[in-house]
């Protein structure tokens, strides 16, 4: 089970995701409660120390990525992972971070073999261009190609001009998401607050295993842009 932690001062909506394949249809529980003491808990004071002292510090330190600890769950500072454009670049979720038009990341797992991961794509190309404007941001990372070998940037590009899309689309040789969830399930998708600003930059508010549910991802996006 995941769930989303408390985001700043808004209400508290936690989800219950049942886990479902790649092929199988996903349906989640939704429990709405009012208050503020859901998360974590434990690390949100040290957290928030952390923030204002590099609110204090020149400019230079408040670009470095958010140090640790890091992990792999909602709540959790995701560690700053490296991928490789279509062209062959280097490119990190730290370079996402210090994109200062940016505030929320949408983060999918994809690979060539998954039916759901290749249906979901017109749908984040359709958040994409929706919201945007308001500071989200998409990343669909490719592991695999059709034969379950690892992908190569061809595949990326490829996977690009077939859906047409105008987002972030990286490889991602040997899933670096695979302590997140179990791989067998592709795809993932996870939500990343991406805003420096932001109470508890580059932390994890919602992970979904299965295809991605539109109406509980548009809430998040909601109270996260809405802030």
């Amino acid at each position: 089970m995941v769930a989303i932690r408390r985001l700043s001062l808004l209400p508290i909506l936690l989800l219950t995701v049942g886990l479902s394949g790649c092929e199988e249809e996903f349906v989640p529980n939704i429990i709405v409660i009012a208050g503020d003491d859901a998360g974590t808990g434990g690390d949100d004071a040290s957290t928030n120390a952390d923030a204002a002292a590099d609110a204090a510090a020149p400019d230079t330190a408040a670009e470095a990525y958010p140090p640790g600890p890091y992990g792999t769950g909602v709540g959790d500072t995701i560690a700053d992972i490296a991928f490789t454009d279509q062209d062959g670049a280097p490119i990190s979720l730290g370079d996402l971070y210090r994109d200062d038009s940016a505030r929320l990341l949408l983060v999918s797992t994809s690979a060539e073999w998954c039916v759901a991961c290749r249906e979901e794509q017109p749908l984040f190309q359709s958040l994409f261009n929706e919201y945007r404007d308001r500071g989200f941001r998409v990343m669909v990372t490719l592991f695999e190609n059709t034969d379950f070998a690892p992908a190569n940037t061809q595949d990326v590009a490829q996977w690009r001009a077939q859906y047409g899309l105008s987002f972030l689309t990286v490889l991602d040789v040997g899933n670096s998401f695979r302590d997140f969830y179990d791989v067998s399930l592709t795809p993932m998708n996870m939500l990343v607050v991406v805003d420096e600003n932001a109470p508890d930059p580059m932390s994890v508010v919602y992970l979904e295993v299965g295809a991605l549910n539109e109406a509980d991802a548009r809430t998040v996006i909601e109270l996260v842009l809405d802030r």
